[in-house]
């Protein structure tokens, strides 16, 4: 029979330590289209979050495993469409080492005119607690 061994026990016994990079990055204007300055931890994480839903999943050859999958929800009812988006927005973010946590989603249906999707939701990191807004085009 083989030993078993986890990756973080042999990491540990070769000397190596597993730690969280630092959230510091430029800060970008989104509707300014423009990047003035730095941010860190929860701002950071914020806009690291923003541009996560808002890259197409799959679309961008240079965006491996970065972003959600939005294009098939187009035309569809909004009630799915929200309910599966927060189901792509809870397992995509789960996965940065930074958050601890995605809940609360509130879907916003007066603001959700036309096309539009509006909700928020609460983020829990390492950061402190923070809610985010969104508005995603579904049609």
């Amino acid at each position: 029979m083989l030993p078993q061994y986890q990756m973080n026990d042999i990491l540990h016994y070769e000397g190596y330590s597993e730690e969280v990079q630092p959230s510091y990055t430029y800060k970008m204007l989104i509707d300014d289209e423009k990047i003035v300055g730095h941010i860190d931890e929860q701002e950071a994480l914020a806009q690291a979050i923003y541009k996560q839903i808002n890259t197409e999943a799959d679309m961008y050859p240079i965006y491996t495993n970065y972003g959600i999958k939005k294009r098939d929800l187009f035309g569809k009812p909004k009630p799915y469409a929200y309910m599966e988006i927060q189901r792509r927005i809870k397992e995509k973010l789960i996965l940065d080492d930074r958050i601890n946590r995605v809940h609360t989603f509130i879907y916003d249906e007066k603001n959700s005119i036309g096309g539009n999707l509006v909700f928020s939701f609460e983020v829990d990191s390492i950061f402190g607690s923070f809610e985010m807004k969104e508005v995603l085009e579904i049609w």
